[in-house]
């Protein structure tokens, strides 16, 4: 069986999101150091909104999405989609990759974290320096559970490129191990 881990970018104050937008931050450090490089070539699983969010699959991963019609129309095109957890699971275990990672949204991650039968061997956590306005929340989860093994604090900086926004808030990457499967 593939290690599941979790990866997710919060505030203090635990939003990760606003309606299908993410938080007013820009954190490219985060996405080019931490997210690309963690999930390329690993399957990741996603709610509806986070895919209808990205808009099309995330290049170089099988993209599974939960959805509760997955034959409804007007979903994006080149994702997978299963109508439970359990489906997902199944489905990233059979496809490329040594790690299945668990990307968003709250629904998702309540899925992933809540449910007894589902073992979640790290957390990814990005705590971005500042509370935010919006209406999605990163899920509590059983914290006794999880140990911190590192953290590496990243800085707000000045976008340098084209493709570079910057960081535009400091922002600490946390990684968690799960104590009951370490």
């Amino acid at each position: 069986m593939k290690k599941k881990k979790l990866i997710v970018a919060h505030g203090k104050n635990n939003v990760m999101g606003n309606g299908l937008q993410m938080p007013d931050w820009h954190l490219t450090d985060d996405f080019l150091l931490n997210f690309k490089p963690k999930t390329i070539n690993c399957p990741v699983i996603m709610g509806k909104n986070t895919a209808l969010s990205l808009g099309k699959p995330l290049p170089r991963r099988a993209n599974i999405v939960i959805t509760h019609n997955p034959f409804a129309k007007g979903l994006p095109q080149g994702f997978k989609y299963v109508s439970t957890m359990e489906q997902a699971l199944y489905l990233a275990e059979e496809e490329s990759g040594e790690i299945i990672w668990i990307i968003g949204g709250a629904q998702i991650y309540t899925l992933a974290l809540n449910n007894p039968d589902i073992v979640i061997d790290q957390l990814h956590i990005t705590k971005v320096h500042g509370e935010f306005e919006g209406d999605i929340f990163f899920p509590s989860y059983n914290e006794i559970i999880y140990k911190l093994l590192v953290t590496v604090p990243f800085k707000k900086r000045v976008p340098g490129g084209e493709k570079d926004k910057g960081n535009s808030h400091d922002f600490d990457v946390e990684v968690y191990e799960n104590l009951l499967t370490a």
